[in-house]
């Protein structure tokens, strides 16, 4: 439970008055966004509006971007790296492989490199502790690669200033407990199932803002 997080049920009806008003909705997924602002689009012309502002509406991962770039802005500690496009953190990923001790057992590097991508994400977004022993035990083999695959990974990110998106979690909700950013006005959730606790520690971080 986080102070502040209030979980609701509302129509339409209410979450568009909401918009109107200026409030932010973050969504779990770009379509449910660009649903959401054609439905809005026509509840209002349906009140018989002719013009109107565009609604807040936006996604997790547009969010997380517009904070790290004001985070970024204002020099955050931990903000000063570069953030991987998609294609530029599976050419990383394949870069890592094809340079990595195992590569020799692998016959194609480039297919694997979007699902070290995925794994890390779900490492982190679940805050997971990949050293930790309980991974090695029955000869995991699995885990061993992936576990040496995400080292070098990472000391290539550190040398080369990138920043691997998930990672960008962290010193947002430093900054963001720390008052480096600027308190947001009341913030929206929709379409989430459930939420990791690296996003968790940002909706925490964001009430204590």
């Amino acid at each position: 439970h986080i102070p502040g997080l209030l979980a609701q049920t509302l129509g339409h009806e209410d979450l568009f008055t909401r918009l109107m008003a200026g409030q932010t909705l973050v969504t779990g997924n770009s379509r449910l966004a660009r649903v959401l602002k054609n439905q809005y689009d026509r509840w209002r012309a349906s009140r018989g509006d002719r013009q109107w502002q565009s609604p807040v509406i936006i996604a997790w991962n547009t969010w997380m971007e517009r904070l790290w770039e004001t985070a970024s802005l204002r020099a955050c500690p931990g903000t000063g790296y570069a953030v991987p496009g998609p294609r530029q953190l599976i050419s990383l990923w394949e870069s890592t492989l094809k340079n990595a001790t195992l590569t020799h057992s692998l016959l194609r590097p480039e297919a694997l490199a979007s699902q070290l991508r995925e794994t890390r994400e779900l490492v982190v977004e679940w805050q997971l502790n990949p050293a930790d022993p309980s991974w090695f035990s029955g000869e995991n083999e699995n885990h061993a690669a992936f576990y040496q695959w995400n080292r070098v990974f990472e000391k290539r990110c550190k040398k080369d200033h990138w920043i691997s998106p998930e990672d960008r979690l962290a010193p947002l909700c430093n900054a963001l407990r720390a008052g480096l950013l600027p308190a947001s006005a009341t913030v929206n959730l929709l379409g989430f199932d459930e939420f990791t606790p690296a996003r968790m520690g940002i909706l925490a971080a964001l009430a204590e803002n």
